[in-house]
């Protein structure tokens, strides 16, 4: 698998001549080789899993023969997390966690010059961490799994390649998270012989969910989430703007906006891009941006640091782009392409905000999910009442936004319409599909007694109630949310996959394997963590897993 990734990766394509449609079959050609190439480092991460799964069921006189510091660690590790042995896990995690700080876990994309083997590399590790975040907290070790977490956030830090590195820290944060309450969710129905109020559980809740967004912040103040965020530094929206109005009539058309030209333009380099322009400039209209840049009205770099940052917001945000070029008649005028960009700088601080209370979002799928829902209707109801003033704010900069150019497109008024609160009610209809689902089922079931069966099977049938309960409930939250919801209808809005989502893996739960995207989930016993545990855990939280010794 390894030679063949290489293989592919070796395979070069032919530059295209730069023109539109050449541009387009490149990106096309380009796009099939990535795909096939992630295709294969997921099988061969599964692999890596699958050994060291194979591993840590070796006993462990069989298998000491392992000369590799971190092999030896990982396994040490997962052998006893296999056998849920809470107590040699946490003995055995500190040395792994040392192990764990020399390995990287950034990497550069493939699109952007980045090595297969230094992909696997980081992929591996990212494995091997999702794994212990998704089951130390079901060992009990609440602790341990925010320990490792930070971990992982130092190894970000500590090596960090050189270009445009991934990281995939948020997806460890949300399951680091996610597992630890619920596993507090579970544990709690036994505290207090089963007498833990709500009001209890949403304290401990809130004081774990702070202790997370200490690191949850600390990461978010270190990464961007769009190129559009750049337009937010000082001068740069201004020059963007300028550049825009006097050169956007000959860029920014929509036959020139494709998604596959953009890209082919931004891979084989801005550069190249303007060289082609040069070469077939039309006599009968000729560009202005050539003129200025024969004559060094602006120079080369600003124009290529323009064009690139332009077009990189156009490919992260097509989806606005499509809606912006569909739905206003000033996407018909390429030098007012700065009002899309206008309109994405607002959405784009909006996004860090609710970036910035994913922690708090996340804590009430959890009570959701977990049918808890007296709790999670307090959790949401105190949202609600700390993020209005931020909402408020970025209403009002929307109105004027829209009184300023005359125009509005739908999914960002949507989107910012939210408040922030409205995504916890898709949590509500998430929780719901479950239920919904086995109500379906048992309904199916029954419906499939012929009658002459009824009788002989009287004492296992269940009576199914004509109007399903939380079908029921489902549907008169997606009609109270649709009331509130429109779109620009060009695709399937954000909730609604979230939904397709959730149903599909209900529906599809025995074939979890068949995704990339699969976690090797151990069958453990329930979270045996009591009350006076977690007091304890959250009063040593922040202590070292091990304190090392020093030599004499």
């Amino acid at each position: 698998m390894r030679r063949l990734a290489q293989e592919l990766w070796k395979r070069d394509l032919s530059a295209p001549p730069g023109d539109h449609d050449s541009n387009v079959e490149y990106d096309a050609q380009l796009q099939t080789k990535l795909y096939l190439l992630q295709i294969v480092l997921n099988c061969i991460v599964a692999f890596r899993a699958a050994e060291w799964s194979l591993l840590a069921a070796t006993p462990a006189e069989v298998a000491e023969d392992d000369e590799d510091a971190l092999e030896a660690a990982i396994i040490g590790v997962l052998r006893p997390l296999h056998a849920a042995d809470a107590d040699e896990v946490r003995r055995t995690l500190p040395k792994l966690q040392r192990a764990l700080r020399k390995q990287p876990l950034l990497y550069v994309p493939l699109d952007h010059g980045g090595e297969p083997d230094q992909i696997l590399a980081a992929r591996s590790i990212q494995a091997l961490i999702r794994r212990l975040l998704l089951h130390l907290p079901q060992l009990g070790l609440l602790r341990e799994t925010w320990h490792i977490l930070r971990t992982a956030h130092q190894m970000e830090r500590a090596s960090r390649p050189q270009g445009l590195a991934v990281t995939e820290f948020d997806r460890l944060f949300r399951i680091a998270i996610k597992s630890t309450l619920e596993c507090m969710v579970v544990a709690s129905q036994r505290w207090k012989a089963g007498r833990f109020t709500d009001e209890e559980l949403i304290e401990f809740i809130g004081s774990v969910v702070e202790l997370y967004l200490d690191q949850w912040l600390d990461h978010s103040g270190s990464m961007r989430l769009s190129t559009v965020e750049t337009l937010k530094l000082d001068g740069v929206w201004d020059e963007t703007k300028a550049f825009i109005q006097k050169y956007g009539g000959e860029l920014f058309n929509a036959r020139q906006l494709t998604l596959g030209n953009v890209r082919a333009i931004l891979h084989q380099q801005v550069d190249a891009f303007l060289a082609y322009l040069a070469e077939n400039e039309d006599p009968l209209h000729p560009s202005q941006l050539l003129a200025d840049l024969e004559s060094g009205a602006v120079s080369h770099e600003v124009v290529v640091e323009q064009l690139s940052m332009i077009y990189q917001m156009v490919v992260e945000r097509y989806d606005r782009f499509l809606e912006y070029n569909s739905t206003t008649t000033q996407s018909d005028y390429g030098e007012s392409f700065y009002s899309l960009l206008d309109f994405l700088r607002l959405e784009t601080s909006y996004d860090r905000d609710a970036w910035n209370l994913l922690p708090v979002a996340l804590a009430h799928e959890v009570l959701a999910r977990s049918g808890k829902e007296d709790a999670a209707q307090i959790w949401e109801d105190v949202f609600a009442i700390k993020t209005e003033d931020m909402a408020e704010k970025h209403l009002t900069d929307l109105e004027k936004l829209e009184r300023k150019y005359g125009m509005r497109l739908p999914s960002v008024t949507n989107h910012i319409q939210e408040r922030f609160v409205k995504p916890l009610a898709v949590n509500k209809m998430i929780a719901l599909l479950g239920a919904s689902c086995e109500e379906s089922r048992r309904r199916r079931d029954t419906e499939e007694v012929k009658p002459s069966k009824v009788r002989k099977r009287s004492r296992t049938a269940v009576a199914i109630p004509s109007d399903p309960p939380a079908f029921r409930r489902l549907q008169e939250l997606s009609e109270e949310y649709l009331r509130t919801t429109s779109g620009s209808g060009l695709e399937v809005p954000p909730w609604l996959r979230a939904l397709e989502e959730e149903l599909n893996r209900l529906q599809h739960e025995e074939d979890r394997w068949q995704s990339a995207d699969f976690e090797s989930e151990l069958r453990l016993p329930p979270c045996p963590i009591n009350l006076r545990e977690m007091r304890q855990q959250l009063r040593q939280w922040k202590e070292p897993l091990s304190k090392r010794k020093r030599k004499p």
